[in-house]
């Protein structure tokens, strides 16, 4: 718990942040400690998330567009939140790795063609 309370001070500024620590905690208490119920809790933490956004988008896309359009773009959000299950989406979120961008190089002629 002293960890949890520690991330709790770095997560301040961070609504995503807040609620991960919460869910943590709220498994902690329930005795779950193994690795998956990390993984559980940022996957909880990223739903509670995208369902606050949906009403975001819901405002955004009233102003610029008609109802129904925005009724359909909130409705493929939802569609796309609900499609993976909490702990495969904590999974994607923790195991995440950062891909290597390649520096750009510029061709000296038309005879170096695509580079595969």
């Amino acid at each position: 718990m002293y960890q949890l309370n520690l991330a709790r001070s770095l997560a301040a500024g961070s609504v995503f942040g807040q609620n991960a620590v919460k869910c943590s905690q709220m498994l902690v208490s329930e005795g779950k400690l193994e690795p998956e119920s990390f993984n559980i809790a940022i996957g909880v933490a990223a739903k509670m998330r995208g369902q606050a956004n949906l009403r975001a988008f819901h405002e955004h896309y009233l102003e610029k567009t008609s109802e129904f359009r925005a009724n359909k773009v909130v409705r493929r959000f939802q569609e796309a939140i609900d499609s993976l299950s909490i702990g495969s989406l904590g999974n994607i979120l923790v195991e995440a790795r950062t891909t290597r961008i390649r520096p750009t190089t510029r061709s000296t002629g038309l005879d170096e063609g695509v580079r595969l």
